[in-house]
């Protein structure tokens, strides 16, 4: 997915993992639940990528995203090529 998409495509998902969800606001703002505990962070694109940082630390950390609609999965490429893949469900509007 290019930028533009990203953009639309994030607020309506929920990303799940083993234990762990993420949900996407539309004003930027994300919540990671793993093992029942919440944090906040918030997320941009910047070219084509997702982008997030997470209190207390300023660091911002990209990755491409790749969507496979068929099979509801995610795949998030980090900077050093790792790759962490979620399903996902589009939430009700």
């Amino acid at each position: 997915m290019n930028g533009a998409e990203l953009k639309q495509f994030l607020p309506t998902i929920k990303a799940s993992g083993d234990s762990s969800s993420q949900t996407f606001s539309e004003k930027g703002l994300t919540t990671y639940v793993f093992d029942g505990r919440a944090s906040e962070g918030r997320w941009m694109i910047q070219s084509d990528q997702y982008c997030s940082s997470w209190p207390p630390n300023d660091v911002i950390e990209c990755y491409d995203v790749l969507v496979d609609e068929s099979r509801q999965t995610i795949n998030w490429i980090g900077p050093r090529n790792s790759v962490t893949q979620n399903t996902y469900k589009i939430l009700s509007r």
